[in-house]
């Protein structure tokens, strides 16, 4: 819906020179304002449109906020699996170490007391 508003041009025209435009700057004026008015403006959101799209920006920011909250849970649960399977390993790792001490030392002490 393409909504114009309807100007006498030859009056505008008339009351600027009047003004003391000359008759190409009056017409020249006339014609631009002519222009602007044949600006198609169906294309630009209506009010109903504009809080449409901030509802629909609010509920994108809303699921956003859920989507990071439920990745921020995740991520601590995998922290939280990784430090404990670390830990079986340093245990692990260190059990092993232990015994390889020990063994060393016995077999050292056969070694030594030939």
């Amino acid at each position: 819906m393409n909504q114009t508003l309807a100007i006498d041009t030859l009056t505008v025209a008339k009351d600027l020179k009047a003004a003391g435009f000359s008759e190409e700057q009056a017409e020249a004026l006339t014609r631009a304002v002519s222009r602007a008015q044949d600006v198609d403006l169906t294309h630009l959101a209506t009010r109903e449109e504009q809080v449409a799209t901030r509802a629909e920006i609010e509920a994108l920011r809303q699921a956003t906020r859920a989507d990071i909250e439920a990745l921020r849970q995740s991520t601590r649960a995998d922290i939280a699996e990784l430090r404990s399977d670390l830990l079986k390993w340093i245990i692990g790792l260190f059990g092993v170490q232990t015994v390889t001490v020990i063994g060393a030392l016995i077999a050292l002490t056969r070694v030594l007391a030939r």
